[in-house]
């Protein structure tokens, strides 16, 4: 009952006053597994990154120290393949510096100043702690590659091509222009793919009879990739929006799938390669 007295006050001070840059919420009703996230702070290899956490309670916290370990992949020396964690506080005495005064806070601030402050003299991976020593610049540069394939969601990727000052509100545009043109192609490239049989039996459509869209509301009306398959064009009878809402359930138009075959002097692929997407 104290143990569970303890953890909803840490948790509380974990949601009232939450470090900069550290989340931290139970999994589920069982408030002794939780997961957390670090950004990865400016100025270091895993800026933009965002760093998932999975941390246990065992039975006899705070008197042992919690079970922490990385599911995020990083390429860091105290921290293995694995996700497991060389860092003292979460070590019992005389090897660690685990107390029962310190709590969830101070393990993932601690957790956070290891990712900007390395301790290669206390290394899990020896290679990668030579190579912090004595090639500085080249882990700088496999640690920033490694964050930018592990570490990056979708809209933190867009936001770093983006002018840092630009606001919320023209951000959130740049992103729905993004997802606009993304879907446009996505639909063609889909058509296509499903429709491979089709062109080996001489029935492909042409071009203009593929599901791409002059406007954004007729993409609504175009791509479901669920009526592309087997030549069928019965709507499905839920209608659904997912994401920015640019996937909605709907019939496709009677042009698409006619039947129609390719003529000689036009050939649909060709036509897909020369000709740009309208946006």
């Amino acid at each position: 009952m104290q143990r569970i007295a303890r953890v909803k006050k840490e948790l509380q001070m974990l949601t009232e006053s939450p470090p900069h840059g550290i989340s931290c919420y139970p999994v589920s009703d069982d408030i002794t597994h939780f997961e957390a996230k670090i950004l990865g702070g400016d100025g270091t290899p895993y800026a933009g990154g965002t760093f998932k956490l999975e941390i246990d309670l065992p039975e006899r916290y705070p008197f042992e120290p919690p079970k922490v370990q990385f599911l995020t992949p990083i390429y860091h020396p105290n921290i293995d393949k694995a996700g497991r964690i060389c860092l003292d506080t979460l070590k019992m005495p005389p090897k660690g510096a685990w107390k029962p005064c310190l709590n969830l806070v101070t393990v993932l601030t601690s957790i956070q100043l290891l990712l900007a402050q390395p301790n290669p003299d206390d290394a899990l991976m020896a290679d990668i702690a030579t190579e912090f020593k004595l090639n500085r610049a080249l882990f700088t540069q496999k640690a920033a590659d490694y964050t930018a394939q592990h570490a990056r969601d979708v809209i933190s990727q867009v936001k770093q091509c983006l002018p840092k000052d630009l606001s919320e509100e023209c951000f959130m545009l740049h992103l729905h222009m993004i997802a606009d043109s993304f879907m446009q192609e996505a639909c063609v490239i889909h058509y296509y793919e499903t429709k491979l049989g089709a062109l080996l039996r001489g029935s492909l459509p042409t071009i203009a009879d593929t599901p791409r869209a002059s406007s954004q509301s007729q993409l609504h009306q175009a791509f479901h990739p669920a009526l592309l398959q087997n030549g069928s064009q019965e709507a499905p009878s839920a209608s659904s929006n997912t994401g920015f809402g640019f996937l909605h359930h709907s019939q496709l138009p009677g042009s698409i799938n006619s039947g129609k075959r390719p003529s000689e002097s036009s050939h649909p692929m060709q036509d897909l390669t020369n000709k740009k997407i309208k946006s």
